[in-house]
């Protein structure tokens, strides 16, 4: 679902105006028996949410209650930053060949910079063909469209057909449909359309890149380089300028001609694969498991294509590489199609600094673990609740624990430790930073300040004088560490 927000903004000459905007894919409902995003209801130790107080080798009991997580649903692959794809002359796309590309991806994160969405080219080439090709479709770091341009020519300088879809953002974090279509008419003159979830994007402008820009709907152009032998249809991978996606593939096909956008709208849902559109040229759902070769086999008209991930292994001249299948790590598909390939488990991970923890049970919705501290000081702990669809975090703040040290008074703040000596206030850091400490007696007088910039296993030394309480005011890096209790006696 999308979120429309429509509200009031200033403008760049400071005049406030009303505006709307969308947040495409902000909400997605799953059915149940897919499995869901884990959430963590409630953390407990020793039966509380908070704030308990032990002694050092007390037996901690940590509990956690989620909500139903675990399910099974299609099976998607992890590009991390590889590409998908598959080759041109096995599906029949070489030369003037209309056809169309479809397929749902989950974008995790982009890197700063261009991405390689989709591409079409021949790693044999010469430069810049190798890593231009026919296509080259990017994003930029917000998710918005960067590039999709179409080689003109077999020269460098080759009267590219470039469009731009200044309204276009792909969502990160969330599933997309995608789908392209490629026409060339009876003259050989060509065009192209993409939609997300969907809808057809609005071209706001294009030009060739010998003749300029214009506003007008474009329309069939001379002149576009065709497809040639040797080319790969993909999704992701990295190229010149552009990385590769972080994210996951799933349900991608390759259709004869142009679809409409009712077509388009159609392959957004259930393909069955016994039983596909007569326009399919190839299906891949990535149900079943790669073959010894790395690759899946398609469905359709043109049945038992390899597709798969592939890598180029540098070789040639600049740009060149030669073409090698490479192993898929299969992962949670898109939730809204078909498909029980792949389970849906979740794991609870504690993280208890400076503790021993035994045992460790749990599922989506319920698990304990027992922890224990050898010394005193003030302790957190972390449970983490993660499947394959994503993960929630919660931590328990704070336990106290007292004793199991000799000395005046002792804090431990994960892999940090305050404590008194004599007339002193001692601060191992056995981190690296930039730290900054004040004291401060029970009037809230400080008594003592010092800055310092700490290797690891760094210690700070500072006087406090007189007996009484102390609180020991800590930043790192200029965010606030910590506030800690120390009785000086």
């Amino acid at each position: 679902y999308t979120l429309k927000l429509n509200g009031n903004v200033y403008n760049s000459a400071g005049n406030r105006e009303t505006q709307l905007r969308e947040y495409g894919s902000f909400v997605q409902i799953t059915g149940e028996g897919v499995g869901a995003l884990p959430q963590i209801l409630s953390l407990t130790a020793n039966g509380k949410e908070a704030d308990i107080e032990v002694k050092a080798d007390d037996e901690i009991a940590l509990a956690y209650t989620g909500r139903k997580a675990d399910g099974a649903g299609s099976q998607g692959v992890n590009l991390n930053e590889k590409r998908f794809g598959a080759k041109c002359a096995d599906l029949g796309l070489v030369g003037a060949k209309s056809f169309s590309v479809s397929f749902w991806l989950k974008i995790n994160k982009l890197a700063e910079g261009e991405t390689q969405l989709l591409a079409v080219a021949n790693k044999v080439d010469s430069w810049p063909k190798t890593d231009w090709g026919w296509i080259w479709n990017n994003l930029a770091s917000d998710g918005s469209i960067g590039c999709y341009t179409f080689r003109g020519t077999d020269a460098s300088s080759n009267n590219e057909l470039q469009y731009t879809y200044g309204n276009t953002k792909i969502p990160v974090g969330n599933w997309v449909h995608l789908a392209y279509t490629f026409d060339y008419n009876t003259s050989g003159a060509f065009r192209s359309d993409f939609y997300v979830n969907g809808v057809k994007q609005t071209v706001t402008s294009w030009n060739r890149s010998t003749t300029g820009a214009s506003i007008t709907t474009p329309g069939y152009e001379k002149n576009v380089y065709n497809i040639t032998d040797g080319q790969v249809v993909s999704v992701g991978g990295d190229a010149h300028g552009r990385s590769g996606i972080d994210g996951v593939i799933d349900n991608f096909t390759i259709w004869n001609g142009v679809l409409t956008d009712a077509e388009v709208k159609a392959s957004m849902g259930d393909l069955n694969k016994a039983a596909l559109p007569s326009n399919v040229i190839s299906y891949w759902d990535l149900e079943d498991a790669a073959a010894a070769d790395y690759t899946f086999a398609s469905a359709g008209s043109k049945a038992g294509v390899k597709a798969g991930m592939h890598e180029y292994a540098a070789t040639g001249s600049e740009g060149q590489g030669a073409f090698g299948w490479i192993e898929a790590e299969p992962t949670s598909g898109c939730p809204f199609v078909i498909g029980t390939a792949f389970p849906v488990v979740t794991q609870p991970t504690w993280k208890a600094k400076k503790g021993t923890l035994t045992p460790l049970t749990g599922n989506d919705q319920s698990g304990s673990a027992k922890v224990t501290y050898a010394k005193g000081g003030d302790y957190t702990v972390t449970l983490t609740l993660a499947n394959s669809l994503g993960s929630d975090q919660r931590t328990f703040q704070v336990i106290k624990v007292a004793g199991g040290e000799s000395g005046i008074a002792k804090n431990e703040i994960g892999s940090m430790r305050t404590y008194t000596v004599g007339e002193d206030v001692i601060i191992d850091f056995a981190e690296a930073g930039n730290y900054s400490v004040r004291v401060f007696n029970a009037e809230g007088r400080e008594v003592a300040a010092k800055a310092a910039q700490m290797t690891g296993n760094g210690k700070m030394q500072l006087r406090l004088g007189a007996t009484g309480t102390y609180i020991v005011q800590i930043k790192k890096d200029g965010k606030n560490l910590r506030a800690v209790k120390l009785l000086k006696k």
